[in-house]
């Protein structure tokens, strides 16, 4: 009998409860969970290319940058590899910035995954990019073996709750790497090109973290689209520690401690009830009032991406 590997992989965005969908669906038999790939990456850029104009990056970051991606695409060849080879599915979870083009996620928002190619070549003849249409640092090929999976949740408590665990001092809300996660807008675009470009089998799926929470039926039918037992559902668990390598990092733990110190589902986390109005007054309390107008404008910018998403989220 032939097998055929089911592979998800799930584009969240940061504070969307990604790390609690994980959580509940990692008892399923017969499947390999891995997530944050392509964090390490990410980090790099956030510490040298913010703030920076593209074309003043050194060729040394471009190479240390590519290095890093490198190893993420290796890591992921392996684990697929290794995953076939135990007849495992696959569950992998990344942030869609995460697996972003640098020079799309720091460059002009309008950049096309064709143009932001030929930034990055011109730039410092470093990468040798395949052809492709979609928008993100995988190949057409690879994008389409994957069953895609989006968990959104309203941006004003997205965008709060990140703001909260960056602490402070606060980021400056005017700098790239903010922006990055103020906006939708990956996930979005990830979206489209699953959209347009769907088979039966590769047809987006979208996840309101409102449904995690508190509609576990919903969760249940993920589990019947995608192939997975939803009587092995996991629904309570036992705290667990942060990971030993964020331990010196105060930034990483407070990203880490609402999942690590649960031990189940919080019902009081979901967007019920929550205006923007009501939260900007908590926020000119607790960021001032400058960071309060700010993160209340990203909110509004973003409010059509997340209600176009959500039309389409699994109910």
């Amino acid at each position: 009998m032939t097998w055929d590997q089911k592979r998800v992989f799930l584009f969240s965005h940061p504070r969307t409860a990604s790390n609690l969908l994980t959580r509940i669906l990692s008892k399923q038999p017969d499947w390999n969970i891995s997530d944050y790939i392509f964090f390490d990456a990410h980090q790099y850029t956030r510490d040298t290319f913010d703030g920076i104009a593209l074309e003043k990056v050194s060729r040394a970051t471009w190479a240390e940058h590519t290095k890093l991606i490198n190893h993420g695409h290796n890591h992921l060849h392996t684990f697929v590899r290794d995953s076939l080879r135990d007849h495992r599915h696959l569950l992998l979870k990344d942030h869609a910035h995460l697996v972003t083009p640098v020079e799309v996620a720091y460059g002009d928002e309008c950049v096309s995954p064709t143009r932001s190619s030929a930034i990055v070549n011109g730039m410092n003849g470093l990468i040798n990019s395949e052809a492709k249409s979609n928008p993100t640092i995988f190949s057409d090929e690879l994008m389409l073996s994957w069953r895609p999976l989006f968990l959104i949740r309203s941006p004003i408590l997205v965008f709060e709750s990140w703001l909260m665990a960056e602490g402070e001092p606060y980021p400056d809300l005017e700098s790239q790497y903010a922006k990055i996660y103020t906006t939708l807008r990956f996930q979005r675009h990830i979206f489209d090109w699953y959209k347009n470009h769907a088979t039966a089998s590769t047809t987006p799926i979208v996840v309101d973290a409102d449904d995690v929470i508190e509609h576990p039926e919903v969760i249940g039918k993920l589990c019947d689209i995608v192939g997975m037992d939803k009587e092995q559902l996991l629904w309570a668990w036992e705290a667990s520690p942060t990971p030993e390598k964020f331990l010196s990092n105060e930034r990483f733990k407070r990203f880490l401690q609402s999942i690590s110190d649960s031990v189940g589902i919080d019902r009081s986390k979901t967007s019920f009830g929550v205006t923007l109005e009501d939260r900007e007054l908590d926020w000119k309390k607790t960021f001032g009032p400058e960071r309060a107008a700010q993160l209340a404008s990203r909110v509004n910018e973003s409010w059509p991406d997340y209600e176009y998403l959500h039309s389409m989220k699994l109910s």
